[in-house]
Formats: C-alpha cells, sequence, structure tokens
C-alpha cells in the first residue's frame, strides 16, 4: 500500500489508520520474507538478500515524499492519485495474480474434477470475502451517518 493511502487514513481517524497498518503489515511482512527466500534461492548469500531487499523497499520513501509534494499541490489532485494507485493494483492483480491462479486450476482439473472444484470454490471464496471486506468501510460510513441521522427521526425533526 502506497504511504499516501497510509497517510490518508490515519488523518481521517487513528484507529482507521491502525486498522490499515496493521492488514498492511500482515500482508507485507509474509511477502518480503517471499522475496529474501526468491533472492537466495537464486544464489545470493543471505546478507546480500537482506541488502537488495532493504534497497528496493527503500524506494518506498522516495513514492512518498513525492506523493506528499503532490497531494499538497492541490487537493483535486488527490483522487488522481488514488486512482493511479488503484490501478497499479487492478494491473497486478490481472497480470500476475490471474494467470497463476488459471494455472492452479487447471492443475488441479488434471487431478480430478472433485480437486478442480474445491480450488475454484476456494477461488471463490476469497474473492466474495474481499469484496466484502472491501465495502465495510463504506457501510461503517452509512452506519455513521445513520446514527447521526436517527435523533432527528426519532423526535421528529426531520427536514427543519
Amino acid at each position: 500500500m502506497s504511504p499516501l493511502c497510509l497517510l490518508h487514513f490515519y488523518s481521517t481517524l487513528i484507529l482507521s489508520g491502525l486498522s490499515v497498518s496493521l492488514a498492511v503489515l500482515a500482508e507485507e511482512f509474509p511477502h518480503e520474507l517471499g522475496d529474501v527466500a526468491i533472492l537466495v534461492a537464486s544464489g545470493l548469500s543471505l546478507k546480500q538478500a537482506l541488502v537488495y531487499n532493504l534497497l528496493s523497499a527503500l524506494t518506498c520513501y522516495i513514492g512518498f515524499f513525492i506523493g506528499v509534494y503532490v497531494g499538497d499541490l492541490d487537493t483535486e489532485n488527490t483522487k488522481y492519485l488514488f486512482a493511479l494507485a488503484g490501478g497499479m493494483f487492478l494491473y497486478i492483480a490481472l497480470s500476475c495474480m490471474m494467470p497463476e491462479m488459471k494455472k492452479a486450476m487447471e492443475e488441479a482439473l488434471n487431478v480430478s474434477i472433485r480437486r478442480g472444484l474445491y480450488v475454484f470454490f476456494l477461488q471463490l471464496f476469497v474473492t466474495v470475502m474481499s469484496t466484502i471486506l472491501g465495502q465495510l468501510d463504506k457501510i461503517g460510513d452509512f452506519s455513521r451517518t445513520l446514527q447521526r441521522s436517527l435523533p432527528y427521526v426519532r423526535y421528529g425533526k426531520m427536514g427543519k
């Protein structure tokens, strides 16, 4: 996740920022371990793999400073930055993950139909759950708006 997105969540609500940070940590830690494992398996020493992984991670700060600079120019730019970040995630998902999911499905179907159905429903479950979890923030915004308007509805003050 881009530092600009994290900055937005922290500026909106501390609890929201902490929960997003925890989610990013839960995703990034195994990801970085996997990167180090791939570098070590390709022939680098552990020390070299850690240094190269650190160097690649430091580029995140370059993106952070660019994002803060561009975001401070005009608040109108923020929507374009979020669109760019979202587009990058979609590109990664569609160009890298979808072929892997297709390959896993084909391999499972080669084993048996039952195994293929198992992989299909597992992929479907993950897709549906991530869609639902992605909508929870919108549901929370709706419930807060509803709670703010309830006193007016309860006491007949609607429209006044």
